[in-house]
C-alpha cells in the first residue's frame, strides 16, 4: 500500500522464474505479472491476481514450449480501460480476458517494448523488423523464442478496427 500499511504479498513466483514484466489496472483490481525466462517449461506462466477477492491465477505463456528458457517470455504487459489487457513479447502481441485467462494475437511476430492508450483502441509496439505475420485472431503459431532487437518496427494497431501501420 502506498499509505504505509503493511506490504501484501499478490503471488509467489517459483525461484528459477525470471520476471520482467508487471502491471496494475488504473482501478487497482486486477494486477499481472509474467515470466521472461524460467529454465522449466512449468514455470512460464502469466499471472493474473484479482487484488478484490485475492484469487491469483497462473496461465501457462503461449509459446512456452521446449528447453529454451526464454520461449514464451512476456516483456511488456497493460491494462486499458473496459477490463482489456495486452502483453508483448517472445509470442507476439496479445489481447488478454483477465477472467478467463484467454487471448488472442494480435502480431505475432516477437514484440518487446509495448504502450496501449488508456480506452486500449491504439497500441505501440516494436516488432521484429521484416516480419508481415500478424492480423487479429485466435492464438496459433505461438512457438516463437527469439525477442526483437534492434532494427525493430514500430507497429501501430488500432483495436476497434483491426488496421495496423508501421
Amino acid at each position: 500500500p502506498l499509505d504505509g500499511g503493511e506490504a501484501q504479498v499478490l503471488v509467489r513466483t517459483s525461484p528459477t522464474e525470471s520476471i520482467a514484466a508487471v502491471a496494475l489496472d488504473a482501478k487497482g483490481r486486477w494486477a499481472a505479472t509474467a515470466a521472461v525466462y524460467a529454465p522449466d517449461v512449468r514455470d512460464r506462466l502469466l499471472h493474473l491476481i484479482d487484488r478484490r477477492t485475492g484469487e491469483a491465477r497462473a496461465f501457462p505463456l503461449p509459446g512456452a514450449e521446449g528447453e529454451h528458457a526464454s520461449s514464451g517470455g512476456v516483456a511488456a504487459l497493460a491494462f486499458a480501460s473496459g477490463g482489456r489487457f495486452f502483453s508483448a513479447g517472445a509470442a507476439g502481441l496479445r489481447r488478454w480476458d483477465p477472467q478467463t485467462g484467454q487471448n488472442e494475437v494480435l502480431h505475432l511476430s516477437p514484440c518487446r517494448p509495448m504502450e496501449v492508450s488508456a480506452d486500449g483502441r491504439r497500441i505501440v509496439a516494436g516488432c521484429k523488423a521484416g516480419c508481415k505475420a500478424g492480423g487479429l485472431g485466435p492464438s496459433a503459431g505461438a512457438g516463437v523464442s527469439e525477442f526483437p532487437e534492434p532494427p525493430f518496427e514500430l507497429l501501430v494497431i488500432d483495436t476497434s478496427t483491426g488496421q495496423r501501420r508501421t
